[in-house]
């Protein structure tokens, strides 16, 4: 099993900020679930 250190990374403002709008405006769900995962 891989180390938790794997998935976490720090994010610039600008893809926090990505990644928020898509969470909540992308077009499909599968995009939307995968930029929420992300950034939780």
């Amino acid at each position: 099993m891989r180390p938790p250190s794997v998935f976490v990374w720090l994010l610039a403002a600008a893809e926090g900020q990505r990644l928020k709008r898509l969470s909540k405006q992308a077009k499909h769900s599968s995009i939307r679930k995968r930029a929420a995962i992300l950034l939780a």
